[in-house]
């Protein structure tokens, strides 16, 4: 079986050819629309409505025609009132983003007639609203839709409360945190209302609201509020149905940073960086120092420092040394105090004595207790002191 997507239809709007409205108009239309007759501001509105009823109007300037029609909004006769809302909404459906614009004009004059007690003409008034809403969406009426929830006629906070909840229901992105708090603070004020349609309109708008954000963020707008009214939201908030789904995120330009912050630059060399992997034509890093044998000491790598000559011993040799003990022996040198003052010569008669070689390993001779034997340990204490001196 072969699955066939569902596609939505082609819209009419997209499909259709842009028109200018005014060019259907009647040359008496501006004559008309001022006229203190009813009956002609009626007719002239009339075909301002048959001129409009298509699928697409073409983006023009129509300031005088729209500022026209939010004049009509007050006029005295009901009739010309419902013709001129028929028209508003007309426009907008065939205009949509391009009414935008002319918004202001038409939406504050006709919060205002909500307090209208023929039926009639609130319905048409409130179908008027509706269209500016789907074309612009509930950003572009949230304004217009506060002024009437702090309006002092109660019907119109009453029809304002329930316009909001057409937009609620309809709406298809989920309202802002700015605009959440508007409608929050806004309508939990009204459930204390004096006038009950008042109270069950903002009753019904915060359980439509809580349909959309959820139960959790609901409840900051519903502390303090007593548990009869806390059961009237939830009552509406289980009946509610709407439409509101996640706004879709803007898609990152290519390069561009995070949403969370700046990019990191990578280090060259970096796990993970380009500059790790060898290219050709690239440098090669240059080779690794090998480190001298474990035979030789850290004290080896020290700068060697020129040797101070000894003090040659007759008929004595010195040892031989490594390069390893000779460097050691420098730098011990270079690190002792300064040179002790030279010593006495000898006497002569420690030349007549025979040398005494460094490895011999015989006890030394035992030297009498007279002037000879003081004189000889002496001579031996002294080479003694020399000896150490030359090879520290």
């Amino acid at each position: 079986m072969v699955l066939v997507e569902e596609t939505a239809p082609p819209d009419a709007f997209d499909l259709a050819e842009p028109f200018d409205i005014r060019k259907n108009l009647p040359p008496e239309f501006s004559e008309w629309v001022v006229s203190t007759k009813w009956k002609e501001r009626k007719d002239a509105l009339e075909a301002l409505l048959t001129a409009s009823q298509i699928p697409r109007i073409k983006e023009e300037n129509y300031t005088e025609i729209i500022s026209t029609l939010g004049k009509s909004m007050k006029d005295s006769n009901i009739v010309v009132v419902t013709v001129a809302a028929q028209c508003v909404e007309a426009i907008a459906k065939g205009l949509r983003k391009g009414f935008a614009q002319y918004r202001s004009l038409v939406m504050a004059p006709m919060v205002g007639k909500l307090k209208e007690r023929k039926q009639s003409v609130v319905d048409a008034i409130g179908g008027a609203m509706d269209a500016v809403f789907s074309s612009l969406g509930l950003s572009e009426v949230l304004d217009d839709i506060q002024e009437g929830l702090k309006h002092k006629n109660p019907q119109v906070r009453t029809e304002s409360a329930r316009f909001l909840v057409r937009c609620l229901r309809t709406t298809p992105f989920n309202p802002n945190k700015s605009e959440i708090s508007v409608i929050g603070e806004t309508c939990t004020k009204l459930l204390t209302d004096t006038f009950e349609p008042v109270r069950n309109a903002a009753a019904e708008a915060l359980g439509t609201l809580m349909k959309i954000i959820g139960e959790r963020q609901m409840i900051q707008f519903l502390e303090g509020i007593d548990d009869i009214r806390k059961a009237k939201v939830q009552e509406f908030f289980e009946k509610a149905e709407v439409k509101a789904k996640p706004r879709p995120q803007p898609k990152a330009a290519a390069g561009a940073a995070p949403a969370g912050g700046a990019a990191k630059p990578k280090v060259a060399g970096a796990p993970g960086s380009r500059m790790s992997m060898a290219r050709p034509g690239m440098a090669k890093p240059a080779p690794a120092v090998k480190r001298p044998s474990s035979a030789a000491s850290s004290i080896d790598k020290e700068p060697d420092s020129p040797k101070k000559p000894g003090i040659a011993r007759p008929g004595v040799k010195p040892p031989a040394t490594t390069a390893t003990a000779t460097s050691r022996i420098a730098h011990r040198q270079s690190m002792v105090a300064p040179p002790r003052p030279a010593s006495p010569p000898v006497p002569a008669v420690a030349a007549k004595k025979p040398a005494v070689e460094e490895t011999s390993s015989a006890p030394a001779p035992k030297l009498g207790r007279g002037l000879m034997g003081r004189v000889c340990l002496s001579e031996m204490a002294l080479l003694t002191i020399v000896y150490s001196y030359s090879y520290r």
